[in-house]
């Protein structure tokens, strides 16, 4: 999960920086989200995205989270929803393994 505001249309440098970083992280195939409050035009989280799927190849939840007057239209619950759906991800990818004691399948 990677957020960041939207300055002039443009990902805060912070998180740009990051970004770029973890090309040599080796995340392709993993699970990805992004995010952004904000209140004019909120980009930056549909940049992040892009990236994150085309560029480190990750496996992405749907569209990016974008909420804009945070306080407003049950805005909470979209981002409750949006991680339930990014855990269901990555309980999708995370192998089954037997338990050495009981050997039951966890």
């Amino acid at each position: 999960m990677i957020g960041s505001a939207t300055y002039h249309g443009e990902i805060m440098k912070s998180v740009k920086t990051l970004l770029f970083a973890l090309e040599n992280a080796n995340l392709g195939g993993k699970p990805g989200g992004s995010f952004s409050s904000y209140g004019w035009s909120g980009e930056a989280p549909i940049r992040i995205h892009d990236t994150m799927k085309h560029v480190l190849r990750m496996n992405m939840v749907d569209e990016p989270l974008r909420i804009q007057y945070a306080q407003l239209n049950g805005s909470e619950q979209k981002c409750r929803d949006y991680g339930d759906r990014i855990a269901k991800k990555v309980a999708g990818i995370v192998p089954r393994m037997e338990c050495p004691f009981c050997h039951k399948t966890l």
